[in-house]
């Protein structure tokens, strides 16, 4: 028996962090099978602690003789249990087989047995031999007691190999929590040696001590692998169920995984992504008809336009460089993004970047890129027709700018169907367009202006009436200016806009809101 008060103490205090971290484990909302092994070792560390608390608490020989033979059980079975959680721990995908699980537990097995049948009783210590002391209880064993220690001690030394190889395979970033796990199986094989030496002087049962922290340790290591099991899963989840196609490069840029919808989108068009590599699976693409280019943002990026049968399918591909903690790369992730919509919004965008919204003409931007265009001998002579429209402002405060609006869109549509092959019709201004002819005379350019004249007529059935001033000036050599051009055709447009003779109605209601609508 342990004959120190404080030995006593913490031969209860131990039993209580015990209990404690086994509730702890139990209300886990995870679920698995390290955890579930976990609580079998705290199980079975409890029972050797009631056996050790019995045997202190007791003085009949009888309890002492049974306790000490089932503390031998609880042992046995705490360490080979321990062994297949250090597995289930660093290799939570293994399980262990069951051939493994038998042939360990062959040793717990027998020593149950001959725990329990009496007549077997001899074969683990002299029964007729009950020591006053547990230090002196070596000199009563038997056989079957030696085993049992050979037994234990392998377990340990197993586990620790399976600690040591488990912890340098897992990635640095773990390592931190791993290394209580090392500590911890670590710290109960040299408590015995200190104690066999004669050299623990810590007033606490040493393997009592040992196996309470063991147990503390491993239930805060286990926290954080929870968390890391959990946070695998749900990086393995997304990497399933990403939209993207996405392709894992090793170091020599190999594919060494991909997932779910890489495999469907390849697959479909027949290229095979097992250890192939990222260049040789775009030879492949473009072997089937894909256009390969850079992308429209930056450098990094790659358009790959696909067409899928029915329309051009644009993947865009980024690479990400995979990098150690000491910055050195240790692979890559292709990451193709289907983005066909935004290929062809970026492309609609790109063509109404020059656009007038609401007549759909060219706007001032795209007339100063033409005009810089055409301005050249090979376009000579150039003709350019200024118009205005008339009665915008009449029709705006009369009957409001909807049909403001509505007029403005009418004569530019007209404009655009009266214009040239090769010219260029624009909306400058709130009611100014102009015209950029090509290779095209005075006489022509007149021309014209009596189409878009007519053509304003024949509409019919509108509440309001429809007009420009126009005017027109041509420039035949490089000696002439183009802006000394466009203010001629400027102050014709002016001259002709005098002569307008709109509605009586309209015109008089421009006076009364103060201003002449010409």
């Amino acid at each position: 028996m342990y004959s120190d008060t404080l030995e006593g103490i913490f031969i209860v205090f131990f039993p209580l962090i015990c209990i404690t971290v086994i509730v702890l484990r139990l209300v886990r909302p995870q679920k698995n099978r390290c955890n579930n092994l976990f609580v079998l070792v705290c199980f079975f560390v409890l029972g050797w602690y009631a056996c050790e608390f019995a045997r202190f608490i007791s003085d009949s020989a009888l309890v002492f003789s049974f306790s000490m033979r089932l503390g031998l059980v609880f042992m046995e079975f705490s360490a080979v249990t321990t062994l297949f959680f250090i597995i289930s721990f660093y290799r939570q995908s293994f399980k262990p087989p069951r051939k493994l699980h038998l042939f360990l537990y062959v040793i717990p097995f027998f020593t149950t047995l001959f725990a329990f049948v009496p007549r077997f009783w001899p074969l683990i210590y002299d029964e007729d031999f009950i020591p006053a002391k547990l230090s002196v209880f070596y000199s009563s064993v038997a056989p079957w007691f030696w085993v049992h220690t050979f037994f234990c001690y392998a377990i340990v030394l197993l586990t620790i190999v399976v600690v040591l190889w488990g912890h340098f395979r897992i990635p640095r970033f773990y390592r931190f929590y791993s290394l209580l796990i090392v500590f911890a199986i670590l710290l109960t094989p040299i408590t015995h040696i200190i104690s066999f030496t004669g050299h623990w002087y810590v007033p606490l049962p040493p393997l009592a001590f040992s196996l309470c922290i063991t147990v503390v340790l491993g239930h805060i290591a286990l926290l954080n692998s929870d968390m890391n099991v959990f946070i695998r899963h749900s990086r393995g989840h997304i990497f399933q169920y990403l939209e993207e196609s996405i392709l894992v490069l090793g170091e020599d840029g190999i594919i060494v995984d991909y997932n779910p919808k890489a495999a469907d989108w390849f697959g479909t068009r027949g290229i095979d992504l097992v250890s192939s590599t990222l260049q040789n699976t775009l030879d492949k693409l473009i072997l089937n008809g894909a256009e390969i280019k850079e992308g429209p943002d930056n450098h990094d990026e790659t358009d790959i336009s696909f067409y899928n049968g029915t329309f051009f399918e644009v993947l865009s591909l980024r690479v990400h460089e995979i990098i150690d903690r000491k910055n050195r790369k240790i692979g890559a992730i292709a990451i193709f993004t289907d983005v066909t919509k935004n290929r062809d919004l970026f492309k609609r965008l790109e063509e109404k970047a020059g656009m007038d919204p609401l007549t759909g003409l060219a706007n001032r931007m795209a007339y100063e890129g033409a005009r810089n265009r055409l301005d050249a001998p090979e376009y000579y002579p150039l003709s350019l027709i200024l118009c205005d429209v008339n009665g915008l402002k009449g029709v705006n405060d009369t009957l409001g700018h909807e049909y403001g609006d509505k007029m403005l869109q009418t004569i530019a549509e007209a404009l655009e169907t009266a214009c040239p092959n090769l010219g260029f019709v624009a909306r400058i201004g709130g009611d100014e367009f102009i015209y950029l002819l090509p290779n095209t005379n005075q006489a022509a350019a007149q021309e014209v202006v009596e189409q878009i004249r007519k053509m304003l007529m024949d509409r019919k059935n509108l509440p309001f009436g429809l007009s420009v001033a126009c005017g027109t000036a041509t420039i035949y050599s490089e000696k002439e200016d183009l802006d000394s051009l466009i203010n001629l055709a400027d102050a014709r447009m002016y001259e002709d806009k005098k002569q307008f003779k709109g509605d009586k109605k309209q015109y008089r209601e421009a006076i009364v809101n103060g201003e002449e609508n010409i």
